[in-house]
């Protein structure tokens, strides 16, 4: 979580490029909810949505050999955990 505005959090989808020294952010989610149920439509959502825009469903280094190569987070507990669970639906998935 990068904001908090009185009761609505801000997180982001970042990618680093190295090789430019560039940050882009690819998504931006506001919520009033901080709930683990709320974390999980968030990321099912976003890995949904990145399905329809691309074609392709995230690839995680971790679990696919290639892609994503790292998730750097200040996830509170509830955002950890649903990340966690999404990754190894994903990882069950394959």
């Amino acid at each position: 979580m990068s904001r908090v505005a009185e009761k609505i959090n801000e997180f982001k989808i970042n990618y680093f490029n190295l090789n430019h020294n560039l940050i882009i952010t690819f998504a931006r989610v506001f919520t009033n909810c901080a709930t683990s149920v709320a974390y999980y439509r968030i990321f099912h959502s976003l890995f949904d949505l990145i399905l329809q825009l691309t074609g392709s469903s995230p690839q995680f280094k971790h679990i696919h050999g290639n892609e994503w190569g790292c998730i750097i987070a200040d996830l509170d507990y509830a955002q950890a955990k649903e990340l966690g669970m999404i990754l190894n639906e994903i990882d069950k998935g394959l």
